[in-house]
């Protein structure tokens, strides 16, 4: 059996994100081979991910978020009960998060040759963290509040209201935390921006359709958020 290794550590410790499983289930979770996973519960490389435990007569199997918590720490600057908030976010949401959005024929899968899963679920933190921001700061009961950007590409006063499709789902993940939070977590890393400023052109786009000189002026508006992301 080979050595294992960190792609092998991180699949295993997004399949536990969830819930904690018992080792016969991990391994058909995941796809490895039950002696490895077994292996891997106790291998040095793995001792900040997984965590174990015996219930009943079977090894049962946990992911450790500690070591997220400090990645976190040293990207943003929160309040104590700031912290506390987020970590009890993330304790009950990312597991659900990812098994929903990460998952095909329900096993989680993510390039973790591309990038480690830390930076994986950083990305998407920080990602989650734009969209949930525009809309914290845009929506009101019965829409969203679009005047500013409106007024802003038409270069005078316009009041314009409206609604977005968009898969609120991923919203869950951090539903509920203050909105300083999310600036946090949207300005932790480029994603966060971008998903931002994605949304705020996607709004530009639709107010535009069917009126060209008004796209013209509102494209002069978004250039500069065009050449930054585009």
């Amino acid at each position: 059996m080979k050595e294992p290794g960190r792609s092998e550590v991180a699949q295993l410790w997004l399949a536990l994100l969830s819930q904690p499983l018992e080792l016969n289930t991990v391994a058909a979770a995941t796809g490895l081979e039950p002696a490895l996973v077994a292996k891997l519960a106790t291998h040095p490389e793995a001792t900040d991910f997984i965590a174990q435990a015996t219930a009943g007569e079977e090894l049962e199997l946990r992911a450790r978020l500690g070591w997220l918590l400090e990645r976190l720490h040293g990207k943003m600057r929160l309040r104590k009960h700031e912290w506390n908030l987020l970590e009890q976010q993330l304790r009950h949401h990312l597991g659900p998060h990812v098994e929903h959005h990460w998952s095909e024929e329900g096993t989680v899968t993510r390039d973790l040759d591309l990038r480690p899963a830390g930076e994986w679920v950083l990305n998407e933190l920080s990602f989650t963290g734009g969209f949930a921001l525009w809309f914290r700061e845009h929506e009101e009961e019965g829409g969203a509040d679009l005047s500013t950007l409106a007024s802003q590409a038409a270069g005078a006063p316009v009041e314009a209201r409206g609604e977005l499709e968009f898969d609120r789902s991923r919203l869950e993940l951090l539903e509920g935390l203050p909105q300083r939070v999310l600036r946090a977590l949207s300005n932790m890393s480029p994603a966060g921006k971008l998903a931002y400023r994605s949304l705020e052109l996607a709004v530009m786009k639709g107010l535009a359709q069917g009126d060209r000189t008004r796209e013209q002026r509102m494209r002069g508006a978004a250039r500069p958020w065009w050449k930054l992301w585009g």
